[in-house]
């Protein structure tokens, strides 16, 4: 123990490498099969994720059974002496949640990598292939139920001025709009902050160091009892990690978590968006909560709710490929005079040359119609439409509108690797009018990795449900791409919104409507051959209209000086420069 003297409990990747040879060390790999077969810290013992859980449904995150835990714990040479040191590849949940197993059984002694194996790789730090001998010396362990709370203790305490609840699933799950459980929402009072948007990218997934400030910021402070929990306390591991390493004297770690509570006829819910306060446990419908809005807006807001999206969508799809002449023809000049379309842009200016309403909504423009910045280090805009909002990526959150935003993670389709590149980066999103032209351009010359289908509604994406529909973007029916650039990752992400048939891409064709599951396509070497597409080249194209929304990692962009939100923009003008 003499070595680990004095640390904190979350140390640098300098501070164990100073330290790997010390006797009383047990080094615990928490990453996976593969990952720790192709290199691990030197020493590390490493334990599967799944044995720190019961694994039976409906709340697999329950503590396994005594005899497994001291079976465990004796592979790995457990001992009053040892001091522990845990890390993973994720930003701590998985060692958060083995550092509960450890105050579980009574043990003070150990040490949390901060960022895990991403940190001790980006500095370039030996790996190992060599695997320690396992012990199998019996111990029998002495559990204690002061870091747990059962859900009958979290029940009895609901209302109770000193505890704070801290819920670190994503905000969809906690809205109540990502369904896992047979009840839909959160637990009374909680309070959402979601694990990932607590690591620092930037530093390697090292715990950012203003989260004592954003604690605070959503009352969960020191003074309060602290109970912390997600779907399966996997996620909420980093958060118990979190408040341990603050030094917030009472944690607890409903292990439970919301697949017990959500599954349970007995426990209450709320519904509610994000929030930072308590807020009553009865709450009417959004739609009836808006204020300032008109009775047509209102009404219109709640006809998203109830229309069913996708069947609308498709029909209006149909319709939109009717090549009958007495019906397309009707619907272009009809659509053409109500939205003042300028035709003399269009590569074919007659009208009844399309041969449906689809290849006129998408129609091609002249040759020199959209020129592009000529600026050297130009961002352009990827479509004709009107900035929707556009800035900083904050807390891993994009500002949607009036006090509304949404999560990178879900925007991106819920993985943390994918959406860690664009956190601390900016964003811009773009609206595009059904008088706009509708084909999608690289603001960036960029090489295409991955194209992520991710299923949702198809809610109008028009000014007044971005300010009044919560998570907008994240829960419309997406097409994501992500591109390596010069300056880096580039995400595009084309969202479908009512009465869009369709979404296309020029490497891919039809996207959407595919069956209604999230879907991953690879395009790098390993995949298939590298897709490449020139600055200003075309990407995509929406069959009636949505938005596209542009990401950039951190410091790669400086927006430009003259666009806010509403501002019109044109295909192929200059967005941002290289920040100064």
């Amino acid at each position: 123990m003499p070595a680990f003297r004095d640390l904190p409990l979350v140390i640098e990747p300098s501070q164990l490498a100073e330290r790997l040879h010390a006797p009383e060390l047990i080094l615990v790999d928490l990453t996976s099969g593969a990952r720790y077969a192709q290199g691990h810290i030197p020493g590390a013992h490493f334990v599967d994720p799944k044995r720190t859980q019961l694994g039976t449904p409906p709340a697999p995150g329950l503590l396994p059974a005594q005899q497994d835990l001291e079976t465990l714990f004796g592979e790995l040479g457990h001992n009053p002496q040892a001091v522990y040191v845990v890390y993973d590849d994720e930003g701590g949940g998985w060692a958060g949640r083995f550092i509960w197993l450890l105050d579980v059984i009574g043990h003070r002694h150990y040490h949390y990598l901060d960022g895990g194996l991403p940190a001790w790789l980006g500095e370039a730090r030996e790996l190992s292939v060599d695997t320690p001998p396992a012990h199998h010396a019996p111990i029998s362990l002495i559990l204690n139920d002061a870091p747990t709370a059962s859900r009958e203790y979290l029940q009895s305490r609901l209302g109770a001025s000193d505890l704070a609840i801290w819920d670190a699933r994503s905000a969809a799950e906690y809205s109540g709009d990502k369904v896992l459980a047979a009840k839909a929402g959160h637990i009374p009072g909680a309070v959402n902050f979601e694990w990932t948007l607590g690591m620092d990218p930037a530093r390697a997934l090292r715990i950012r160091s203003d989260m004592p400030e954003i604690l605070l910021g959503l009352g969960i402070s020191p003074d309060k009892e602290l109970i912390t929990h997600c779907q399966t306390h996997h996620r909420s591991g980093f958060t118990y990690l979190v408040a341990k390493a603050l030094g917030y004297p009472r944690v607890k770690a409903y292990a439970g978590s919301w697949g017990e509570w959500g599954n349970h006829p007995d426990t209450p819910v709320e519904r509610s968006p994000p929030i930072t306060a308590r807020r009553p446990t009865a709450r009417p419908p959004p739609f009836i909560r808006i204020k300032g809005i008109s009775m047509q807006q209102r009404l219109f807001i709640l006809s998203q709710y109830l229309l069913p999206h996708h069947l609308l969508s498709r029909l209006i799809g149909c319709a939109a490929e009717c090549k009958a002449s007495w019906f397309k023809s009707r619907l272009i000049n009809w659509f053409a005079q109500q939205y003042q379309v300028n035709m003399s842009e269009a590569e074919v200016e007659q009208l009844d040359a399309y041969e449906h309403f689809n290849a006129f909504f998408t129609r091609a423009l002249k040759e020199g119609a959209r020129p592009l910045d000529a600026t050297p280090d130009a961002i352009l805009c990827p479509a004709d439409g009107a900035v929707s909002q556009l800035g900083p990526i904050e807390h891993g959150r994009i500002f949607q509108a009036k006090g509304h935003s949404f999560s990178v993670l879900e925007l991106l389709g819920g993985d943390n690797e994918r959406a860690a590149a664009f956190m601390g980066g900016e964003f811009a999103t773009i609206y595009l009018s059904p008088k706009d032209y509708h084909r999608v351009h690289m603001p960036l010359a960029g090489t295409l990795r991955e194209m992520v289908y991710v299923p949702g509604r198809l809610f109008s994406v028009n000014q007044t449900t971005a300010e009044n529909v919560p998570e907008l973007f994240a829960r419309n029916e997406r097409v994501v791409c992500l591109f390596d650039t010069e300056r880096g990752p580039m995400a595009v992400v084309l969202v479908g919104a009512m009465i869009v048939a369709s979404i296309e891409t020029v490497w891919a064709g039809l996207v959407t409507p595919p069956k209604r599951e999230l879907k991953t396509t690879r395009y790098d070497a390993a995949a298939r051959a590298p897709i490449s597409l020139e600055k200003g080249a075309e990407l995509g194209r929406f069959k009636l209209g949505s938005t596209a929304i542009v990401l950039f990692g951190p410091e790669q962009v400086q927006w430009a000086a003259e666009l806010a939100a509403g501002t019109s923009v044109r295909m192929g003008q200059r967005l941002s420069s290289v920040p100064v």
